[in-house]
């Protein structure tokens, strides 16, 4: 039996690859509410497709929980307000402890379980003194 499979796209180009076991109606361009690694998280949906055999599935694999909604759609927004406060905050303290990286952007997990923080360096950094 055919499992459907979902491309999403998040910000700063982050791509990931879920399962849609439930069959939630989802088109490229839609918005939806995904399975993330300590909580949720929302994207817009970029491909969809089909496997035919679960073993082809990765079995980390998380899953789409739904669509978005409006209210979905307001948190997402106010978390890249909160982002962009954050890349202020971790900015200074970058200057403050003379840090040889250049903070690029940061990205909170729908539900604020988690925030990333994009960054390039050309050597290792030690982020202890920016916790």
């Amino acid at each position: 039996m055919p499992v459907d499979i979902v491309e999403v796209a998040f910000k700063a180009g982050r791509i990931g690859i879920y399962a849609n076991p439930q069959g939630v109606p989802i088109q490229p361009e839609d918005y939806v509410i995904v399975e993330a690694d300590k909580g949720i998280d929302l994207g817009k949906v970029t491909r969809t497709g089909q496997v035919f055999h679960e073993t082809m599935l990765d079995e980390d694999m998380k899953n789409v929980v739904r669509q978005a909604t409006p209210f979905d759609l307001q948190q997402l927004w106010e978390n890249r307000q909160r982002e962009e406060r954050a890349v202020r905050v971790c900015k200074n303290k970058i200057a403050k402890h003379g840090l040889n990286m250049n903070l690029v952007d940061a990205e909170y997990q729908l539900d604020r379980n988690k925030l990333t923080f994009y960054f390039t360096s050309d050597q290792r950094v030690d982020f202890r003194q920016l916790v």
